[in-house]
């Protein structure tokens, strides 16, 4: 069952060349070493940190209202957050996960666990529960693989890097387990009213 969910196909962006545009000409790179250097530090300048004035948002009063501080939260409230995970948790995550979405570099997808049997399962949430007691991941699931995709409605990114944007796809049971954990949060937060009225309306 495995190879047979695994065999979904998606579509790849060929970068055995590339269209550079320097100094006002245009050039096609075959070299894959420059290649390489050239995706790499694309990538960097898309993901690399924004220059932003935390002074102006720490004196805008309405993002001061917004991350009011609120020294009345009694920490006693998160302690089941971390408790050990139960069946009934992971089934109804995965009842909810949609399909046809790329999996990590391990290329196990959504629909693999949806259609998992009891075994399975019950080893993926041992794993679970073994990480939280250890309060640590695998390091594979901090891992994570950047896949360039076509960021225009055209069909062809005609070997331009400017046309692609970088994604990066995390492994699928690591993003079934955030999914449990912030589905509690979401049910603390909501039931101590932990955020104000301010921030659920943004």
């Amino acid at each position: 069952m495995l190879n047979r969910i695994l065999e979904k196909k998606r579509e790849k962006i060929n970068m055995t060349g590339l269209v550079i545009k320097e100094n006002g000409k245009i050039t096609i790179e075959k070299d894959k070493k420059k290649i390489k250097e050239k995706v790499l530090k694309y990538n960097k300048d898309w993901t690399k940190k924004r220059e932003i004035d935390l002074d102006e948002l720490e004196y805008d009063p309405e993002w001061r209202e917004i991350y009011t501080f609120n020294e009345d939260i009694n920490e006693n409230i998160y302690k089941n957050l971390m408790i050990p995970i139960k069946m009934e948790e992971l089934e109804r995550v995965l009842q909810n996960l949609k399909t046809n979405k790329a999996p990590g570099s391990s290329g196990i997808t959504y629909d693999f666990w949806k259609k998992s049997g009891n075994l399975t399962r019950n080893l993926l949430l041992n794993i679970f529960n073994d990480s939280m007691a250890k309060e640590n991941v695998t390091d594979e699931w901090k891992k994570g693989f950047i896949y360039p995709i076509n960021k225009t409605s055209r069909s062809n990114w005609n070997q331009d890097l400017n046309l692609t944007r970088p994604i990066v796809l995390l492994e699928t049971a690591r993003k079934i387990w955030f999914k449990i954990l912030v589905n509690r949060l979401g049910k603390i937060l909501t039931k101590e009213q932990i955020l104000t009225n301010t921030n659920l309306q943004h």
